[in-house]
């Protein structure tokens, strides 16, 4: 009898042991299945993927490492990767790695700095974000808090400002490259110095665009009507003529693809491109420079724009609060495209640009020799001038050179020049030392 209960008690607990497997089994089969459901909202690149085939032993990592997924939502920090030799490389002239180092910076992570604390000045120097206000070197592994008191306090903002402003350079570790070799301030800026070169990016990003056909968004022209140089009709129809006059990729542009020709147009012009990094079947807007990802499922398209009767962003006043239908409430949320104020605030597009202001002058205006006209500061009027200059030089002038401010006048430059050839040549010129033609003495 006594063996009989020991049985009995032996297999209650061999059937609690298997009841507790299962439970277990079951827990974590549930947690693998949450964990998988997170997965799929995060990008991954593929195994076998490389965006730059130079070798590591020669400190020349691919540029897939320290990148960050293009499909992070605006705010959410970025995820830390593991620390290998690779991503410690010095490459300070690779921009795919400066740009991935900016794309680090989130609007939650690097919240309201001052301008030349922005994320394209921080990765010049080598710097990623890692978490709120802080930064992290990519190949020394130095920590910076990069906290701000409120600007009110005047005193200890400045002090502070100056104190993260000097450590960018000094907070690297005494071995590191980075302080004395940094990042060229060429990547801070808009390249507009090569026209071609200019004009060029402009026609790739269009054609980047024009693929998402009526799926561009309505675009908002409230920066361009706001300018007093510009005028929106002769806009458009210099954009549209850019295209159509475009050389051996000359497009004949219908009435029907007139509005996603110019949407897309518009857009270029504001430094929007497609997103190359979506894996979904949703269209995804990117800026190079600020590293901006705009879904475009949350701006009414050009297809909705043209069926839709009401005034986008506005309630229809047919509908009642008594019935808040998911479509009266996507209605209401959505609007169009603004291309300036979606970049972020640091932009170099929505900034002044390093290059000499240009002013648009109509050669039949009467006025054009004033001073008084308003001239294109900003990186996207100035890249607008030159594609009005290059499709109506009747009208607006041939398009010439644009001057960077930062650098010697042609001018100046020349005459430098000249100067060193002249004293080159002067010193070819120089008469020889004359020979002395006497006959040798006679010591005898």
């Amino acid at each position: 009898t006594n063996q009989s209960v020991v049985n009995k008690k032996l297999g209650f607990v061999k059937v609690f042991k298997m009841a507790e497997k299962r439970k277990l089994s079951s827990a974590s089969g549930g947690a693998k299945r949450i964990k998988a459901l997170f997965s799929s909202f995060i990008r991954r690149e593929p195994k076998g993927e490389s965006k730059d085939d130079s070798p590591v032993e020669s400190g020349e990592p691919d540029g897939s490492e320290g990148q960050m997924s293009g499909d992070v939502a605006d705010g959410a920090l970025p995820a830390t990767k593991p620390d290998t030799p690779s991503r410690r490389c010095f490459r300070p002239l690779n921009t795919q790695d400066f740009f991935a180092r900016v794309e680090t910076f989130t609007a939650f992570g690097w919240f309201a700095k001052p301008s030349d604390l922005s994320p394209l000045h921080c990765a010049r120097y080598g710097w990623e974000n890692i978490d709120t206000d802080c930064l992290k070197c990519v190949s020394c592994r130095e920590i910076v808090c990069g906290g701000l008191p409120v600007r009110w306090e005047t005193e200890s903002y400045s002090q502070a400002y100056n104190k993260l402003k000097d450590s960018l350079k000094s907070a690297h570790s005494k071995i590191c490259p980075w302080p004395d070799s940094p990042s060229p301030e060429s990547f801070l800026h808009i390249p507009l110095g090569d026209v071609k070169s200019a004009i060029e990016s402009y026609y790739s990003r269009v054609d980047t665009l024009h693929s998402l056909g009526v799926n561009l968004p309505s675009i908002d022209c409230s920066p361009v009507k706001q300018e007093e140089q510009f005028v929106i009709s002769d806009v458009e129809a210099a954009l549209l003529k850019s295209i159509s006059e475009r050389g051996d990729s000359a497009v004949i542009v219908s009435e029907e693809e007139r509005p996603v020709w110019l949407a897309g147009c518009l857009l270029a012009v504001f430094g929007w491109q497609k997103s190359h990094s979506e894996q979904t079947n949703c269209p995804v807007l990117v800026c190079q420079y600020c590293r901006r990802h705009a879904g475009l499922w949350n701006f009414v398209s050009l297809k909705e724009a043209e069926t839709r009767p009401a005034v986008v962003g506005e309630a229809s006043g047919a509908e009642t609060d008594e019935e808040p239908s998911a479509k009266r409430i996507k209605d209401i949320e959505k609007s169009a495209f603004n291309p300036a104020t979606e970049h972020r605030a640091w932009c170099p597009w929505i900034q002044s640009s390093t290059f000499q202001s240009i002013k648009l002058q109509r050669i039949s205006n009467e006025q054009s020799e004033s001073n008084d006209e308003p001239s294109a500061e900003l990186s996207w009027q100035q890249l607008l001038v030159i594609l009005l200059k290059k499709t109506n030089p009747d009208s607006y002038g041939a398009l010439a050179p644009v001057i960077n401010k930062d650098t010697t006048p042609p001018s100046q430059t020349w005459k430098a020049v000249r100067r060193i050839l002249n004293i080159w040549q002067s010193k070819e010129t120089a008469a020889p030392p004359k020979e002395t033609t006497d006959p040798p003495q006679d010591t005898s």
